[in-house]
């Protein structure tokens, strides 16, 4: 057992700027991984998924 009490996942990007092979990759691929990890090393921890939904690409405010 590892001493990892929390888990924030906050990795994202916008489906336009990318491929959709990697928008994939990035926002399924790459969070099943980590979800499989932290089964496996911090089965007990908590996870904590951060969303982007309503997100601007520009980087402005929230988009409506």
């Amino acid at each position: 057992m590892h001493d990892i009490d929390t888990v924030f996942h906050c990795l994202a990007t916008y489906s336009a700027h990318v491929s959709k092979e990697t928008y994939s990759e990035i926002t399924l691929d790459w969070l099943e991984a980590l979800l499989q990890a932290c089964e496996t090393m911090a089965p007990e921890s908590t996870f904590c998924l951060f969303s982007t939904q309503g997100a601007r690409p520009d980087g402005g405010g929230m988009s409506y």
